[in-house]
């Protein structure tokens, strides 16, 4: 007689410590590829903070760009950590021929969190829990985009709170750091500090949550007993 595979408890803790431990070893490679794919951006708010906003649609553009930039760099980062190799540019060429999908997966995860965020803040962490795997899945599994963020939902079913407090001890250290040295650097270079400041911290932030976000994935995905 055939038992429903249930659920077992998230190991959250071994997933922070298991990404910190990669993180470790491939933090300047990875901190440069964000620190590639945050660039555009960047220079978009340097062009404001120095010539104000009479550059502002040329920052607009850069902006636009960095997106792209940014959809590569996670996407890379993540493969790389999928297929357990540090060679970025291999991992890169893999995602290059999906990057357009995607960015509709990056985009469609960001505004189901962010539009739950802006409604009730209850939604939008929930939603941020449930699609924790839709591109790791998407990359992983080269599943579609909608079946990305539905075969997300079905891994993480039973495990939100677990996934919640992963999220949490990762990122309330890192938004105190972030707003204590984001207010160091503007005291220092006003405009210029906070858009530097933003673009080193996002590319190490970005790297670690990249990690975290693969491990996860990998953990729920072995997470089930019969």
């Amino acid at each position: 007689m055939s038992v429903t595979a249930s659920p077992a408890p998230f190991p959250f803790e071994a997933a922070l410590k298991d990404s910190l431990e990669i993180f470790q070893k491939n933090a300047p490679v990875f901190t440069v590829v964000f620190l590639i794919g945050g660039a555009p951006t960047f220079l978009g708010q340097l062009l404001v903070a120095i010539a104000g906003s009479g550059l502002g649609l040329i920052a607009n553009l850069l902006s636009l760009v960095g997106i792209v930039t940014a959809v590569l760099a996670s996407g890379t980062v993540q493969t790389a950590v999928l297929t357990g190799t540090s060679d970025v540019n291999a991992a890169m060429s893999s995602v290059t021929p999906r990057l357009l999908p995607l960015i509709g997966v990056s985009l469609l995860v960001g505004i189901i969190i962010g539009i739950g965020m802006i409604l009730l803040l209850v939604p939008g962490v929930i939603a941020a829990c449930a699609l924790i795997a839709a591109i790791p899945l998407f990359l992983d599994q080269s599943t579609g985009v909608i079946d990305s963020l539905q075969r997300s939902v079905e891994l993480t079913k039973g495990n939100w709170l677990r996934i919640f407090f992963m999220l949490a001890i990762f990122g309330i250290p890192v938004v105190i750091v972030y707003a204590i040295v984001i207010q160091i650097f503007s005291m220092i270079l006003g405009l210029i500090g906070i858009a530097l400041a933003s673009w080193v911290l996002g590319a190490i932030i970005g790297a670690y949550a990249a990690i975290l976000v693969v491990v996860a994935y990998r953990k729920l995905r072995s997470g089930t007993f019969a």
